[in-house]
Parts: C-alpha cells; sequence; structure tokens
C-alpha cells in the first residue's frame, strides 16, 4: 500500500502528493476525489484518510484519461465516476487509451508504458461549463482534447 498523509488545505479540502497531485473536496459525508492518481494502491490510502474524515461517498471526477490520473480508481471504490464524453472511452479501454496517446497500437508486454491502468467503468459524463455540486467545471483546452479543471474552495 502507497503511503499517503494528506495535506489539509482548509475546512474540508485535502491535498494528496504524488502523480498527479490529487485534491479531494468533502462535503458532508461525501468526498470529491479529484483525479485519484497513480499507483492502484493509492485508491486505498486515499479512501482511509477519507474515512477517518466521516466521508461515506466517494465521487471521483477525472479531468482526463491518462493512465497517471485513473489507476488509483481500481482502489478507491467510487459510487461514481465523472468524466467529460471526450475522455470516456480512454478511462474505460486501455487499447484505446493507448493508441489515442501514441496513434499506433502497442501491448501491455512492451516496456514504452511509463504507467500502467486498466479500463474503469464511466457512469456520468459533464460537458463543461458545468457544476458538481459546490464545484465547478471548466474545459482546459490544453493537454488532451477532452480535459476539464475544477474549482470550488
Amino acid at each position: 500500500m502507497v503511503s499517503l498523509k494528506p495535506i489539509y488545505l482548509g475546512d474540508n479540502t485535502l491535498l494528496f502528493r504524488g502523480s498527479p497531485t490529487t485534491l479531494v473536496y468533502i462535503d458532508g459525508e461525501e468526498a470529491y476525489v479529484i483525479d485519484p492518481g497513480y499507483p492502484s494502491s493509492r485508491g486505498k490510502a486515499i479512501r482511509k484518510a477519507l474515512k477517518r474524515n466521516n466521508v461515506e461517498k466517494i465521487v471521483a471526477v477525472i479531468t482526463h484519461g491518462h493512465p497517471d490520473h485513473i489507476a488509483a480508481l481500481e482502489t478507491l471504490e467510487a459510487s461514481r465516476v465523472i468524466s467529460h464524453p471526450v475522455e470516456k472511452p480512454a478511462i474505460e479501454n486501455f487499447t484505446y487509451r493507448v493508441f489515442s496517446t501514441f496513434s499506433l497500437p502497442l501491448h501491455k508486454w512492451l516496456p514504452l508504458l511509463l504507467f500502467e491502468a486498466g479500463g474503469y467503468k464511466v457512469d456520468e459524463i459533464i460537458e463543461p461549463p458545468a457544476c458538481i455540486g459546490e464545484l465547478k467545471i471548466f474545459p482546459l483546452y490544453s493537454h488532451t482534447f477532452g480535459q476539464i479543471g475544477v474549482h470550488g474552495w
């Protein structure tokens, strides 16, 4: 298990360092986990920290479908996973993710992938501008076609 100690940015906002930095906004018994990160065991560490904060329900908000942003979905046990519709195929399908990143098929056994992640079901899509609870979702035209930004604390 990855040892993660959250940094408290306020009463209801936590930061977990790593790849990538994960922000968590706690709204009562529900937490919004922005990009759970990598490796897969990181999700379990985040979940454990949230349990100490009396969080009953976890919602994962994925900014884009790169593996270092989604691998921890495997152990996070989120009740919902939310992404932009353009990013949904990359989150759900390893082969699509690799092809859309490298423009050619790669096999899992090739030592070219820095980060590995399986496919994870997206439960809800969101198109910016939009809101998830008190969080504002906006487009980020940069890293991937459907990347989103999250603001609200």
